[in-house]
C-alpha cells in the first residue's frame, strides 16, 4: 500500500505536510524529478516521493524521527540547522 493517499491534512501520523494534490501538481508542472524534503520529520512525504519514481533525499535533526523513519536510512541525511549550516561536498569526477 503507498502512503501518497494518507499524506493529506487529518492524517495521524503527520498532520503537518501538505496535501497529496499540491505534490502532484508540482511533480507535474514543473516535470520534478528530485526533491530534498528538509525537515522530513519521519518521512511521510519522502517516502510518497519515493514512490512515485522520484528521486528523494530527506534531512532531518531530530534522532527519533530518523530511527523511526518511513524512509531506509540510505534516502536520509541527519542535520541539525541549529548546529550550522549544511555542507556538502561536492561531487568528485
Amino acid at each position: 500500500m503507498s502512503l501518497w493517499p494518507l499524506v493529506a491534512g487529518g492524517c495521524r501520523q503527520d498532520g503537518h505536510t501538505f496535501p497529496p494534490e499540491v505534490g502532484d501538481h508540482l511533480i507535474a508542472k514543473y516535470a520534478v524529478r528530485s526533491i530534498v524534503d528538509i525537515g522530513c520529520g519521519y518521512g511521510f512525504s519522502t517516502k510518497c516521493f519515493l514512490d512515485k519514481g522520484l528521486g528523494a533525499i530527506g534531512i532531518e535533526g531530530f534522532r527519533p524521527a530518523l530511527d523511526d523513519n518511513k524512509c531506509p536510512r540510505q534516502y536520509l541525511m541527519e542535520h541539525h540547522y541549529t548546529v550550522g549550516p549544511l555542507r556538502v561536498a561536492a561531487p568528485t569526477k
